[in-house]
């Protein structure tokens, strides 16, 4: 029983100092992040602080909304022990429920994240341009892609949409000069 308390003791203090070393890592990435927006959008001493208060701010909290709650990570641990052939009615109908709630879940944390993201648009809008705060807060994004814009690098004749070169109404699509 004292090597099974050691043991539980030993595990709890492992999994805070992994917990504080990944809060660690991610302030650290956080700042490092702002600090290369910043630098890219080359404000002036004033405008780079209030930048990297707000933007630190802004993406510890939309981390924030990202955290699985520890009941989370049991159940899906367990519904991968469970193959889906060999579950009961009563296993079934306890999956659909535990999916309708997750996905209640990720409905609450989308919209928490969509506020977070309002709340802070107006912020950095005091400092920032608008293609400035598209870049810190969707820096993934800025590029657009989708109905019928070409895509960048593109290459022969399946580039572009259905009205580029090879698509519906381009040469050699189906509505353009030699097509179908």
């Amino acid at each position: 029983m004292a090597l099974g308390l050691m043991v539980s003791a030993q595990v709890q203090a492992q999994e805070k100092e992994s917990a504080e070393s990944r809060e660690a890592k991610r302030s650290e990435m956080i700042a490092k992040s702002g600090e290369r927006l910043a630098k890219s959008f080359s404000l002036d001493d004033s405008k780079k602080e209030s930048f990297l208060t707000i933007y630190t701010e802004y993406q510890t909290e939309m981390f924030a909304t990202n955290e699985r709650s520890e009941a989370k990570n049991q159940q899906q641990k367990k519904a991968d022990g469970e193959k889906k052939e060999e579950l009961t009615d009563a296993q079934a109908t306890e999956r659909i429920q535990a999916n309708f709630a997750q996905q209640e879940e990720q409905v609450a944390r989308l919209q928490k994240r969509l506020e977070i993201q309002k709340r802070y648009y107006a912020r950095f809008s005091e400092v920032l341009t608008p293609a400035q705060t598209l870049k810190a807060m969707f820096p993934q994004r800025t590029r657009p892609q989708g109905n019928g814009q070409q895509r960048q690098g593109g290459n022969g004749a399946r580039s572009g949409g259905f009205g580029g070169p090879g698509g519906f109404g381009g040469p050699g699509g189906f509505g353009g000069p030699g097509g179908f």
